[in-house]
């Protein structure tokens, strides 16, 4: 049977070359290596001045998320899908808000240990989630990492020195996240 037999079986299958095309889309290095850069940037802010610190996140995270759209809108062009889906902007928009209720809340009720655990949780949460929509097992171990490693850091670091450590280390986790996903699989 040809395409002229069948075209709903054609369109069909157009539409699912399509959907395999923009799945492929759905490259986690290029985000990863800059939120990790930026969190080792906040972590350099937070030993200099750890009241800058929120300060910083909201202007790194305007250029990062920037960065990351304007990198998806060419690659969807340069690849030939067109539009992107816009589940994931909805998604990245979201984001911040949550943090920024979430770490205030906890920030309040528990001090910068609570400030810490609960931005660590919304991170992990956060990753977990855009792990389940790109389909990358890659980002699923990351927010694992990033809640474990945030929950370990509470509980052992001092508070003074707690908000810097903890960017550092979760930059860390992210960047080499970002670079290994560079060169794998989660790298279509």
């Amino acid at each position: 049977m040809n395409a002229i037999d069948d075209p709903v079986s054609t369109l069909t299958e157009v539409e699912r070359a399509r959907a395999r095309t923009r799945a492929s889309l759905n490259s986690v290095w290029y985000p990863l290596v800059l939120f990790g850069a930026a969190s080792l940037g906040a972590a350099a802010v937070a030993a200099l001045d750890v009241k800058w610190t929120g300060v910083y996140w909201l202007l790194a995270y305007g250029a990062c998320f920037l960065a990351v759209r304007r990198y998806a809108v060419a690659r969807a062009s340069r690849i030939g899908v067109g539009e992107l889906d816009s589940r994931g902007v909805r998604l990245w928009l979201a984001f911040p808000l949550v943090l920024i209720v979430a770490g205030t809340v906890a920030g309040t009720a528990g001090g910068v240990r609570g400030l810490v655990m609960a931005n660590g949780v919304v991170v992990g949460a956060w990753y977990l989630l855009v792990a389940r929509w790109a389909g990358s097992a890659l980002m699923a171990v990351l927010g694992i990492a990033v809640i474990l490693v945030t929950a370990v850091l509470a509980a052992v670091i001092d508070a003074d020195n707690l908000i810097a450590v903890a960017n550092l280390a979760i930059g860390a986790v992210l960047l080499a996240g970002g670079l290994y996903a560079r060169g794998s699989d989660e790298n279509p």
